[in-house]
């Protein structure tokens, strides 16, 4: 009877360390499959993610590409206009080619202030960025011909980049006009930078 007893017993040891094995590989066997579906949504999301660069970088190409368009075009109305130009204000609209000035790339493009004409040549900003195409800035000046603000304008700009914005800006306060002792205490005017890739 001790026998059987002991036999029992160790049956039902053997049963339950079989069903807690049985038990173990199962959760094992799921954990696996989790982690195959976990890597294949992963594989998944990566190509999803190499398919949104791709659109990314073929975006940036267009943007590029009509950018370049934009600066063609903005340099030939200008160069049209110039020749057409006597020098003088004509209107507000940046792109009308009553500048004075000199230069394309980063060296700007030109001046265009009411009754004063640039002396010595538009300072040039500095490049350090990538961007191309116009940035239009407004500018005010005093009555001795020194720039007293200098603000980025959106119209006749045809890019955004905060750097370049920046660098004009500050190419801009360090233009000098004629100065006009007769002149109102300030006159407002643009200053537009061509910017290209060197």
């Amino acid at each position: 009877m001790k026998i059987n007893v002991f036999l029992f017993l160790g049956l039902v040891v053997s049963f339950s360390i079989t069903a807690q094995s049985n038990k173990k590989a199962n959760e094992v066997h799921e954990l696996k499959l989790e982690n195959k579906n976990l890597e294949e949504e992963i594989i998944l999301l990566e190509k999803e993610i190499s398919i949104l660069r791709q659109q990314i970088y073929e975006k940036r190409d267009l943007q590029r590409s009509n950018t370049s368009i934009i600066v063609e075009l903005e340099k030939e109305l200008y160069s049209v206009s110039n020749s057409n130009s006597s020098g003088n204000y004509e209107d507000s609209n940046p792109v009308s080619g009553a500048f004075s000035g000199s230069g394309l790339g980063n060296s700007g493009s030109g001046a265009n202030v009411r009754g004063r004409s640039l002396v010595g040549s538009l300072p040039k900003p500095q490049q350090n960025t990538y961007g191309r195409g116009i940035v239009m800035i407004k500018i005010r000046v005093d009555r001795t011909g020194k720039v007293t603000s200098a603000e980025f304008q959106l119209k006749g700009s045809t890019i955004q980049d905060r750097e370049l914005i920046a660098s004009a800006k500050s190419a801009a306060l360090r233009a000098k006009f004629n100065p006009d002792k007769n002149a109102s205490a300030y006159v407002e005017g643009t200053i537009r930078y061509i910017f290209e890739l060197e």
